[in-house]
């Protein structure tokens, strides 16, 4: 493999995590302010300016990382790191570390279960499950029944509905807790529903065709 092909691959696995990275964001921006109040329009453009910040992290780690493809070990190092990173995402591999664990006693809807999957990515869960089931890249979303069931990764969901999220759990909270975040606007539309939220200083999830589990 020559330098300069590896440097055009790791150029192109990064930008391409960048691009998707913020149009996903924007879509769920856009999607939000159809159908959302103020305080909720307000919340996601907090959650948004943290995605950019994240977003400004990575294009310096990009930068960091194009310093050291002179370097052909280096660059060697970098690749497999990066496609370490997609098979995360693509749920290829397993993958632990501390995070959130929120409970629902009750069945929320497809569309809170949309915004509760996308708000807990936006405040940084690198991994998600909810009910055991990982989130990957190719899973399609939260399809409503007739008989108000919701259908997912080609599983019918029954109460109590579990998320999971691997990252930093005092910031995640933070911002599911928060005025307006998605726990405020569940309990709004959903009165006498028991929800529970707990950081857990370890969460292991299993690949695709594994299981996964929660540790204190």
């Amino acid at each position: 493999m020559t330098q300069r092909t590896i440097t055009m691959l790791v150029v192109s696995i990064l930008l391409g995590m960048l691009i998707v990275s913020q149009v996903k964001t924007f879509e769920l921006i856009n999607s939000t302010l159809a159908r959302e109040n103020t305080d909720n329009i307000f919340q996601q453009l907090k959650i948004l300016k943290g995605k950019n910040d994240a977003l400004r992290q990575e294009v310096s780690k990009l930068e960091s990382n194009l310093s050291q493809l002179f370097n052909k070990e280096s660059a060697l190092a970098i690749v497999k790191s990066e496609i370490n990173e997609l098979m995360k995402l693509e749920g290829q591999v397993g993958v632990f570390g501390e995070g959130v664990v929120i409970t629902f006693d009750g069945n929320i809807g497809s569309e809170l279960m949309t915004d509760m999957l996308n708000e807990l990515f936006n405040a940084g869960a690198q991994s998600v499950t909810i009910n055991g089931l990982r989130h990957t890249t190719t899973t399609a979303g939260f399809d409503l029944l007739p008989n108000r069931q919701i259908f997912y990764a080609g599983q019918i969901l029954t109460p109590p509905i579990t998320f999971a999220g691997i990252g930093d759990s005092k910031k995640i909270m933070e911002i599911l807790d928060s005025q307006g975040g998605i726990i405020s606007r569940i309990k709004d539309s959903n009165k006498d529903m028991a929800i529970q939220v707990e950081a857990r200083s370890v969460i292991q999830m299993g690949s695709t065709t594994q299981n996964s589990a929660f540790v204190d």
